[in-house]
């Protein structure tokens, strides 16, 4: 057993590519093992933009991009899964 546990990381901001963390993942997959990812989408950047969102409409101020961007990473993991 390996005492290897990797970590992918996958930072961004508001309005960034939704597409950079599937590389990340797909590695995670072949090397196999324990792993985790995480996402960092909260620099200030995007605090700030979200804080003028919530002043417009307090309704508002979340990332609208979060489904697109955690959307096809959840479906890799869970087809993996579903293969295990």
């Amino acid at each position: 057993m390996s005492d290897i546990f990797r970590v992918g990381n996958c930072a961004g901001f508001s309005g960034d590519r939704v597409d950079a963390a599937a590389p990340v993942v797909d590695t995670l997959i072949e090397l196999g093992g324990p792993c985790a990812l995480f996402f960092e989408t909260l620099g200030e950047r995007t605090v700030a933009l979200a804080q003028l969102e919530k002043r417009r409409d307090p309704e508002r101020g979340h990332e609208p991009m979060l489904e697109r961007l955690l959307e096809p990473i959840l479906l890799r993991v869970a087809r993996l899964g579903e293969q295990t």
